[in-house]
């Protein structure tokens, strides 16, 4: 199953140049200012106008994971149940289960408060774009794949300026590449800085507004 993986991933190793610090604010103006907010248009923002990045596609309710669904061990061959120790020994979690569930998993019915799902937004002044910001170390590829695609499945595609994945100094390569990839960026650490110095250099480098989100999600 790891192979299925991988097979959707090439490596990418060394190409991406250091992040570089760049200041934000020219590029804020320039994105409130540019004309946009003078040709906003009046009313609220329609669910169409906020569809997400991408379509999730169907999914087999009975496949693991489905629908936030748990993902039951019952029994293990020799060679899975060496996969499952070494996916714990090197990710700290049960990669086992992670290479089984779909990335493209549904978490099921949306448990939001009514007073959420009901919220509307007024197109003027319009809604600012925003960069999405994974800070990841040593991840395990399904992992930080799913995570990516929760993002593109649930942001709206007019608001997602991008997709910035920081790779903090991995000393393993790390082999992924989406069905697209100008929806994201890679910046490479060489030097290991942790989370929230990594995050905090990140953000010279994003949109209007960012969220952070961990690796695993």
């Amino acid at each position: 199953m790891l192979s299925m993986v991988i097979s959707l991933a090439a490596q990418l190793r060394g190409v991406t140049p250091p992040l570089q610090i760049k200041p934000a604010a020219k590029k804020v103006r320039e994105e409130v200012t540019g004309g946009t907010v003078l040709g906003c248009l009046p009313g609220y923002y329609s669910p169409d106008e906020l569809h997400p990045f991408l379509r999730r596609p169907f999914e087999d309710p009975h496949l693991p994971g489905s629908e936030g669904s748990p993902f039951m061990v019952y029994s293990l061959t020799e060679q899975e149940k060496i996969e499952f120790r070494q996916g714990y020994a090197k990710h700290n979690f049960n990669a086992f289960a992670s290479d089984r569930i779909s990335l493209h998993r549904d978490l099921g019915p949306d448990t939001r408060p009514s007073e959420c799902q009901k919220k509307r937004f007024k197109r003027c002044p319009v809604l600012p774009t925003t960069s999405v910001i994974i800070v990841f170390h040593n991840e395990a590829l399904s992992a930080l794949l799913r995570t990516v695609y929760s993002v593109l499945y649930t942001a709206p595609r007019i608001l997602l300026k991008e997709i910035l994945l920081v790779d903090d100094a991995s000393d393993h390569a790390v082999p992924y590449r989406l069905a697209q990839p100008h929806e994201y960026r890679l910046a490479r650490r060489h030097k290991r800085k942790r989370l929230t110095f990594a995050r905090a250099t990140a953000r010279a480098q994003t949109a209007i507004t960012h969220a952070s989100r961990d690796e695993r999600v």
